[in-house]
């Protein structure tokens, strides 16, 4: 398994900036599970006088005595196994020398000794704070971050000196630092490296890790239950929206929940970033999808092939036959998603749009569906971009610009004063064009969007 270290340079000058503040810090770093926390925070630590703790569910006392004992190796110091005395030998230790604490899985601390944000505030404002000590709380749940570290309900707000909220790798830094870098590995992993290791060959790598006793069997229904214990209804939620996004009425339908009690869920879903809205940029009714790709394919996996998971060590061909067409079509939107972030980091519009997204709605007059991948607008200099995306080899850009064409007359933003061009993007092009019915047109093709 590859290390999975790259480009966090960001993250650590933030670290190292704080570290050389000079005074108290109290750091909360958190981000979703895989995201590599640990590996930075380890990363971080590297020649610094300090330690690192990983926390778990296990009795606060015998917690406490891990730390001590840790302390012991650094400083030859043995703290109090007592929570707070713990930290007020640390505190008076380390008043006048910078000492860093990483407290990683915070919420298991947490669940272990329930006054722990309450004690430790007042360790802070009593002890801590007065000291050079670094204290860096860390975890993996986005629902406590929230909630119990940053709230404005918590008892540690406005003690916190930094927060760092850990994104996934962009896909640029990806092929920069990747061994075996593709399209494929990185679509249906998304921004986090830890996946990339089970899907090097591509998407069916990956399922098969989803199978009975591989390391992903139980990936989606871990990271859910990290969050929200009660999980029966938010897991049939993911289940739906597996297929790709889906409006809350068809949620409600597939579910048989009524819209007022699936909007509760679905706004407790967003709060802890598991799915995400998408709004037409010239209005229409919302969407909703699962935010992180392999955990949408993983519920998408575990909808269709559930007897085939729980009963086989891999994926045999009438497996992949039984998933193959829902997958490509997840693997489209994912591309799409992507899409719109490089052409935001390549400056591919050579504007900054006000808006950019997706378009969909019915046509006026025979009220058919319609959807344009790609619409960005910029009020100022009235440019109007509408784009296609198509995961799909040797795609004919013609055939594409004229579908394109027909489905801009839905588009009435300034429709006699905008500057108009189409942008087309494709796995390749059988052939590309510049132009369609006098409208610049621009192709990109994967080797393209790799320079």
């Amino acid at each position: 398994m590859q290390n999975n270290f790259i480009n966090r340079k960001l993250e650590l000058d933030i670290l190292n900036r704080l570290y050389k503040s000079n005074k108290a810090e109290l750091v909360i770093v958190y981000g979703r599970r895989r995201i590599g926390k640990t590996m930075l925070l380890n990363k971080f630590l590297e020649g610094k006088n300090g330690f690192y703790y990983l926390a778990t569910e296990e009795d606060i006392n015998y917690q406490i005595k891990e730390l001590a004992e840790k302390t012991k190796e650094k400083t030859n110091i043995y703290g109090s196994p007592k929570f707070k005395e713990f930290f007020e030998v640390i505190a008076k230790r380390f008043s006048n020398e910078r000492f860093v604490i990483i407290l990683d899985k915070t919420q298991y601390l947490a669940k272990s000794y329930t006054p722990f944000t309450s004690v430790l505030q007042k360790l802070w404002d009593e002890h801590l704070s007065k000291s050079k000590v670094m204290l860096i709380l860390s975890g993996s749940s986005i629902g406590f971050a929230k909630q119990s570290l940053l709230g404005t309900s918590s008892p540690l707000y406005g003690r916190r000196t930094s927060e760092i909220k850990i994104k996934e790798i962009n896909i640029t830094d990806y092929f920069r630092g990747w061994k075996k870098p593709n399209w494929e590995n990185y679509l249906i992993s998304g921004g986090v490296p830890y996946y990339w290791n089970f899907s090097e060959n591509g998407v069916k790598d990956c399922l098969n890790n989803f199978y009975l006793g591989k390391p992903l069997y139980n990936e989606g229904l871990n990271i859910i239950k990290d969050e929200l214990p009660n999980s029966r209804i938010y897991l049939s939620i993911l289940s739906v929206l597996s297929k790709g996004p889906q409006k809350l009425s068809g949620i409600s339908s597939e579910l048989s929940i009524e819209m007022t009690t699936l909007s509760k869920y679905i706004a407790e879903l967003k709060l802890l970033e598991i799915i995400d809205r998408e709004s037409p940029v010239f209005g229409g009714r919302n969407v909703y999808y699962i935010k992180d790709n392999l955990l949408a394919t993983w519920f998408l996996a575990n909808k269709i092939l559930k007897e085939a998971i729980e009963s086989r060590y891999e994926m045999n061909e009438e497996d992949w036959v039984l998933v193959r067409k829902q997958i490509n079509t997840n693997l489209g939107f994912f591309f799409e998603k992507e899409i719109k972030k490089i052409i935001i980091q390549k400056n591919i519009l050579n504007f900054k749009p006000d808006k950019i997204g997706r378009q969909w709605g019915k046509t006026e007059k025979t009220k058919e569906t319609y959807e344009i991948d790609i619409v960005a607008i910029n009020k100022k200099i009235k440019e109007l971009v509408l784009g296609e995306v198509k995961w799909k080899e040797k795609v004919n850009a013609e055939e594409l610009a004229s579908k394109l064409h027909k489905k801009s007359v839905n588009i009435k933003w300034l429709k006699e004063e905008r500057n108009e061009y189409y942008i087309l993007f494709a796995k390749s092009f059988k052939n590309k064009i510049t132009k369609y019915a006098g409208i610049p047109v621009k192709c990109f093709d994967l080797k393209e969007l790799q320079k």
